[in-house]
């Protein structure tokens, strides 16, 4: 049997790293989202944003290690790193939410319709490439656009699924068993 102490004390030890770190990768991404607002006005900004969504994998990578060697002494399992990543990318997605709410709520309010309107071009130029006729596209124009609070919600289900993501793939290179068990 599972001892309920020493479990309440793991999920709390998850919890709080997971909350000081998703601190240090949310402001990264709200530094980063500062790009993305300000790319309406400067074109070449766009560019210094994708480049910075390359610090995500990496700065992952350090706080995950991080909370290896510091919290756990070294030793962590695929699921230990599964359940911190997840709640890693949930917690820093929150502080995300700050500047995207921001950013469509009082910025740049059209910004949802600009989107949307891009999304329906972009899928009028696939239907010609792949010879399909366009009354497709005028069943797709009157959907219901994401509202703001669907949007910033859609941000934290899709930043914590990516967080799950990659934590499968990280979690492989970065758990570490007991010298004892090998």
């Amino acid at each position: 049997m599972v001892n309920s102490k020493k479990l309440k004390y793991s999920f709390k030890n998850i919890l709080t790293y997971a909350m000081q770190y998703g601190v240090v990768l949310g402001v990264f991404w709200l530094f980063k989202y500062i790009f993305m607002i300000v790319w309406d006005v400067y074109d070449h900004l766009w560019y210094v944003y994708n480049v910075l969504n390359i610090g995500t994998p990496l700065i992952y990578y350090v706080l995950v290690n991080r909370y290896r060697e510091r919290a756990l002494g070294g030793i962590m399992s695929y699921k230990r790193c599964l359940a911190f990543s997840t709640m890693l990318f949930f917690f820093a997605s929150l502080i995300e939410c700050i500047i995207i709410y921001i950013h469509i709520g009082f910025i740049n309010p059209d910004f949802l319709s600009k989107q949307g309107r891009i999304g329906i071009l972009i899928l009028e130029q696939l239907l010609r490439i792949f010879s399909e006729p366009t009354q497709s596209v005028n069943v797709a124009k009157p959907f219901h656009l994401a509202s703001n609070a669907e949007y910033i919600i859609n941000n934290i289900y899709v930043s914590t699924l990516y967080g799950f993501v990659l934590s499968l793939f990280y979690g492989i290179f970065v758990r570490r068993k007991r010298p004892d068990l090998n």
